[in-house]
């Protein structure tokens, strides 16, 4: 929530968090206290096949892991799966294999977990003032999700596994 605060004068940049995890207690009483009621929409849960519709509203996907947990460095949200495949670019403040898939796919953007200045800039000076140029990485996301991450991609994926595991 800090960059929501650091860009709270941005009138230009809407936050939309879809969703009602564990911290949206706190993220309700932070946009309260900071009145980010123009800057900052709770949107709630909706069903998963209500996601297509709201990413397609999106200019870019928002995805951030912390730093705290060395774990977390091997993670690779299934959400960042879903972002590829709808063709926005990615906007990534995460360490590790988020930050080595965006990076590898070049389909957005990646600083350094918790690395709320960095990614502040980024957008107001690289992102924003290149949009087009920007959401050209959305088209490249979605080329390497059709490639890599499709039903019928993880299945020949798997079979070929298994056939090296039964010789």
């Amino acid at each position: 929530m800090a960059a929501t605060l650091m860009l709270k004068e941005r009138k230009d940049i809407k936050w939309i968090f879809v969703g009602d995890g564990s911290e949206k207690k706190y993220m309700e009483e932070f946009i309260d206290k900071h009145n980010l009621g123009d800057t900052v929409f709770l949107m709630g849960r909706y069903p998963g096949n209500y996601m297509g519709a709201f990413f397609g509203q999106a200019d870019a996907m928002l995805i951030t892991l912390r730093a705290e947990f060395p774990h977390i460095r091997a993670v690779v949200p299934a959400r960042l799966q879903s972002y590829m495949s709808s063709g926005k670019p990615i906007i990534a403040m995460a360490d590790g294999g988020v930050a080595d898939l965006v990076s590898e796919a070049d389909c957005g953007i990646c600083v350094k977990a918790e690395d709320f200045n960095s990614l502040c800039t980024i957008i107001t000076n690289d992102i924003i003032p290149n949009r087009e140029k920007f959401a050209i990485k959305g088209q490249n996301g979605r080329r390497y999700y059709e490639r890599f991450f499709t039903t019928q991609q993880c299945i020949n994926k798997l079979e070929s596994i298994i056939n090296l595991s039964e010789k």
